[in-house]
């Protein structure tokens, strides 16, 4: 008896691998342990945020104390020169240092302007900058008249005026007091804003650490005595089936690798047991059903993705018909419809030549009487039809002349059929159960996605 030469475990028990494998674990276990610090550095830079902000703001707050100290202070030089200069009487140094200083309180108001009209409306600076500037005007215009009078030596109106720019010169202190005094209560909250955001990070940067120590920790003691228990459990099975113990069986406990390798042991303990004729004959079958069920999953599942990202029913139709074929290698698809009173199955889409010729010519089919695909439409139950026996009759098609095997499958959605999916081969007997079962799900996927693209 010759020994058969057994397949390596990785390629012949890989599509029997479950979905959530060990290193699916340990990516989750990694996560687990990032999260903290993934939510750390996402906290920090939201308080970041706020800190820089805070330091923006408190910078231009700033700025406006010390513009609003520097008006203050050249409106009191303002006042100041324009009484001392009446006093020396001498027009043209009056004129001068007076326009000196009126320049330089027009600059600072200037900025002032600026400032005020960046804010929004309705903010007490704003409003206060504004009663500031326009009091500020009334002083300068006050000023300039006063060095007119002296200018034309009157003295006397002079006095006035410089009298009357001290009353003014109480006003834009008043306004500039209050403005002062409402950037300094702003300058005071974001000082807190800033130590309270230093705070908050510093405290969460503590703890998100720690956290992220602790998870560490747990993670990777849970994972190491999960490992070496496995470990010890798998060898220890091993060792007896080497010495003959072919009744023992390896406890399945996850379905990961580990889980994977406990099937492969157990499966071999079986497989020992059997003569290796036997063995040799079901692993061939085993595998070629494996292949052939896998591949038309995963055709199933691309024709019932495809289709359900197109919106147009014709693509839609025409799609659907060609990736049938492609993908399952059949030698003719075809996509029928009800019509609209349920009496006809229309053709709507093909993917052979031959479909097409029919599809030009509008072929349509009795429902409940004509064909397969009538049966179908009619009955709501998926059919197959072999070269055999009185099911040879099918076949009569001079358009699909090659016909061995066919096969439809009803399309329904919500209990209603709405149309039948024709599959035909080239080889006797294509078809079974399993291929019923997995085109039937698929074509629930396309039911739905006509359904849908008719919406």
């Amino acid at each position: 008896m010759t020994m058969p030469t057994p397949e390596p475990i990785s390629q012949s028990m890989t599509r029997k691998m479950p979905g959530r494998t060990f290193r699916t674990q340990m990516m989750i276990n990694g996560v687990l342990v990032a999260l903290p610090v993934i939510l750390t550095l996402t906290y920090l830079l939201w308080q970041f945020s706020i800190l820089r902000t805070t330091i923006t703001n408190a910078r231009a707050q700033t700025e406006q104390l010390n513009l609003a100290l520097e008006i203050a202070q050249h409106n009191v030089q303002l006042v100041v020169t324009v009484q001392e200069k009446i006093k020396d009487r001498i027009p043209a140094t009056m004129e001068s240092e007076v326009n000196a200083v009126i320049q330089a309180l027009t600059t600072r108001q200037e900025q002032l302007t600026e400032i005020s009209q960046a804010l929004p409306p309705g903010d007490p600076i704003r409003e206060h900058a504004q009663e500031a500037n326009a009091a500020l005007q009334n002083a300068i215009n006050t000023a300039k008249i006063a060095v007119q009078y002296a200018t034309d030596r009157n003295w006397a109106a002079a006095q006035f005026r410089a009298d009357l720019l001290l009353e003014e010169h109480s006003v834009v202190n008043w306004h500039i007091y209050q403005l002062v005094a409402n950037v300094r209560s702003r300058h005071i909250q974001a000082e807190k804003t800033v130590q309270t955001t230093l705070g908050n990070i510093l405290t969460m940067s503590t703890a998100m650490g720690g956290l992220a120590l602790i998870a560490t920790a747990i993670v990777s003691i849970f994972t190491i005595r999960n490992v070496a228990r496995r470990v010890e459990q798998l060898s220890r099975s091993a060792r007896r089936l080497a010495a003959g113990r072919f009744d023992e069986r390896v406890p399945i406990m996850a379905q990961d690798e580990f889980g994977f390798l406990a099937q492969s042991l157990n499966r071999m303990a079986r497989e020992l047991q059997e003569l290796y004729t036997e063995l040799e004959r079901q692993v061939a079958e085993r595998t070629a059903a494996l292949d052939r069920r896998s591949t038309q999953l995963e055709a199933a599942a691309q024709v019932a993705r495809d289709a359900a990202a197109i919106r147009d029913v014709r693509q839609l139709m025409d799609t659907v018909v060609h990736l049938v074929s492609e993908r399952f290698g059949f030698y003719h698809a075809g996509l029928f419809l009800l019509d609209e009173p349920g009496e006809y199955a229309v053709l709507q889409a093909a993917s052979s030549p031959g479909g097409q010729r029919m599809l030009e010519r509008g072929h349509r089919l009795k429902v409940g009487e004509t064909g397969i695909v009538g049966y179908v439409a009619g009955s709501g139950e998926p059919r197959i039809a072999l070269d055999v026996g009185a099911d040879a009759v099918f076949f009569d098609n001079p358009d699909l002349p090659d016909t061995r095997s066919e096969m439809a499958i009803p399309l329904i959605v919500y209990d209603r059929i709405i149309g039948v999916l024709d599959v035909q081969s080239t080889e006797a007997s294509a078809f079974s159960d399993e291929d019923v079962a997995i085109l039937q799900t698929m074509a629930d996927q396309v039911a739905l996605a006509i359904e849908n693209a008719r919406l």
